[in-house]
């Protein structure tokens, strides 16, 4: 796809067809990054804010789950 030779050039040679390719290649980039969720939201920031110490919790109770499950034996079954 990118590397089509049939003509003897491929897209990313420096002719003008290669240059607006390169232009729209850009272009789309540019609207692609644009579109994506930024971090400045007051929403954004506060919800990030409480999942952070809501998952480490859940994490630590987890691993104190297994840890007395290891330990004590007759709780396997």
């Amino acid at each position: 796809m990118f590397n089509d030779t049939r003509n003897g050039s491929s897209l990313w040679t420096k002719n003008a067809a290669g240059l607006e390719q390169a232009a729209v290649i850009e272009e789309l980039i540019a609207e692609f990054s644009s579109s994506q969720m930024k971090f400045t939201e007051t929403r954004s920031i506060m919800l990030i804010g409480l999942y952070v110490p809501l998952f480490l919790v859940a994490a630590i109770a987890n691993s104190v789950v297994i840890v007395v499950v290891i330990k004590y034996h007759y709780m396997r079954r």
